[in-house]
């Protein structure tokens, strides 16, 4: 079962995985195919990836999606 954050909730494996990877926001969005402002507002709550772009940041890092949340 994914777990489901509440509006306003960081992406903290987000975060935690783009930054091991040392990627900028503006890298990782490339490739996921979305705008850097779209990153940003995932790892600050702001928005969240619809369920196509979470399995996209999953085969980047290689993880699975819980990882990510």
């Amino acid at each position: 079962m994914i777990k489901t954050l509440k509006r306003g909730e960081q992406m903290q494996g987000l975060i935690k995985k783009r930054k091991e990877r040392k990627l900028t926001q503006k890298q990782l969005a490339e490739m996921v195919g979305v705008k850097q402002h779209t990153v940003c507002g995932w790892e600050n709550g702001n928005r969240q990836p619809n369920f196509e772009k979470l399995k996209k940041l999953s085969k980047i890092f290689k993880c699975n999606i819980d990882d990510l949340l």
